[in-house]
């Protein structure tokens, strides 16, 4: 019931480990309208608080991994002080899509919100969240959806 911090053996890492520092540039955030990405961007939000007043505003890409008109609609507001760009790709398999914009982009963080398992399909293959942390070489952060 509370977020999750996924790192990868060998995989890089957004703290600075001489400084403790947050290198927070780039998020990716995948959004999707189920589940319902709201928990995610208080996360990030969250997150991005922890920051240093001196560091610039963190650049967050909502990411709809699936056709543009399905997205879910996100004010800029829902993240105050952030850069916000949206994308969305037409189809595919949402994990390997996920995964790979995270390297497309140089994500320092990728953020999932998740519900959990939904049916047979996600019993024998795994949740998204399953596949992308299979993929994943940026720390993911994994947050219950409300």
């Amino acid at each position: 019931p509370a977020p999750v911090l996924v790192t990868t053996e060998g995989g890089r890492g957004f703290v600075d480990p001489a400084t403790g520092a947050l290198r927070l540039g780039r998020v990716l955030a995948a959004v999707a309208r189920r589940p319902d990405p709201r928990a995610g961007l208080r996360e990030v939000r969250r997150l991005a608080a922890l920051r240093g007043a001196e560091d610039a505003a963190p650049a967050v890409e909502l990411f709809h991994a699936g056709p543009e008109a399905e997205a879910p609609r996100i004010s800029d507001r829902a993240l105050p002080g952030a850069v916000v760009t949206r994308t969305a790709t037409p189809g595919g398999e949402p994990a390997a899509a996920i995964a790979a914009r995270a390297e497309a982009t140089d994500a320092d963080l990728v953020v999932l919100t998740r519900e959990g398992r939904r049916g047979v399909l996600d019993l024998l293959l795994g949740s998204t969240t399953e596949r992308v942390l299979e993929r994943a070489t940026r720390p993911v952060l994994a947050v219950p959806a409300d």
